[in-house]
């Protein structure tokens, strides 16, 4: 995931929507990472390259959505919800 780290928000954001649309339209075992791929318009590689595996990124995605969801009570303005997030995990 060290790879994944040195991308700027704007590409991990990509990232995250592309796998939260993916993975919440067919599950886990029925997305595809080429699934994944498609929506963040890029190579099916290039996902493996961040993630490793299609199971890598849905435990990164599990434990984004859990810090969003923390970062929310802890700071109740929305718009830096995301960047004290990604900051802190992304």
């Amino acid at each position: 995931m060290e790879k994944l780290m040195s991308l700027p928000v704007e590409k991990k954001i990509i990232f995250i929507n592309a796998g939260l649309t993916a993975f919440s339209r067919c599950g886990y075992r029925k997305c595809s990472v080429s699934d994944i791929a498609a929506l963040a318009g890029v190579a099916k590689s290039m996902i493996f390259h961040y993630f490793g595996t299609k199971k890598n990124m849905y435990f990164y995605l599990i434990e984004f959505i859990l810090g969003t969801q923390l970062s929310m009570k802890s700071n109740p303005c929305p718009s830096m919800r995301n960047q004290i997030f990604l900051s802190e995990y992304g």
